[in-house]
């Protein structure tokens, strides 16, 4: 059906766009300025494939909408990648607190 292959091209297209926002995301050492840049070109899209569905256009150009719509839209593995990075950079916090703690205890 239409919507199983519509379907289907949203996802390969978010496999294909997750691994090369990773990619851009990891090139820009982390940089919010890519997350902000999937946002707005997700936005973009959607409004490019809502336009091209509610205008009636033709089924292969709805297709290609879909699938540009679905790469661009990484916000959840940049979120991921953005969170690791934070995760990364503060490894030992709470650590020290803890530790501090059975100080506390044994003192």
């Amino acid at each position: 059906s239409v919507i199983g292959l519509l379907t289907s091209t949203g996802m390969i297209a978010k496999s294909f766009g997750y691994v090369c926002w990773g990619l851009t995301m990891d090139r820009f050492g982390g940089s919010r300025y890519v997350l902000v840049a999937s946002v707005v070109a997700s936005t973009i899209s959607m409004e490019i494939y809502r336009r091209a569905v509610v205008n009636h256009t033709h089924i292969l150009a709805i297709f290609v909408c879909k699938g540009l719509r679905s790469f661009s839209n990484a916000v959840y593995v940049l979120l991921d990648a953005l969170t690791m990075r934070v995760v990364r950079a503060n490894r030992d916090v709470g650590d020290d607190d803890h530790d501090d703690d059975h100080h506390d205890h044994d003192g």
